[in-house]
């Protein structure tokens, strides 16, 4: 809706955004259509696998093992919406 495209203006031009609880995947396809990089997290196993079964960068797994394995300055942005 409305509230998705206003986090999406604040984060255009980033190169790689994190969408932590990313559901249905939503604001990560509202993202790449704008040609953000996006990727995403859920725990939840159904979501995550719908999400990848449409072509959606989503890992299963919680988020802060997910960020203490990334590098220093690996996204542009985070959001966490749920």
């Amino acid at each position: 809706g409305q509230r998705r495209l206003r986090l999406a203006e604040l984060v255009d031009g980033r190169l790689e955004v994190l969408d932590i609880g990313c559901g249905r995947g939503e604001f990560l396809h509202l993202l790449t259509q704008r040609g953000i990089g996006a990727r995403g997290l859920d725990l939840n196993h159904e979501m995550a696998a719908a999400c990848r079964a449409e072509g959606l960068d989503v890992s299963e797994t919680d988020a802060l093992s997910y960020l203490r394995a990334l590098d220093d300055d690996a996204l542009g942005g985070l959001v966490a919406l749920q």
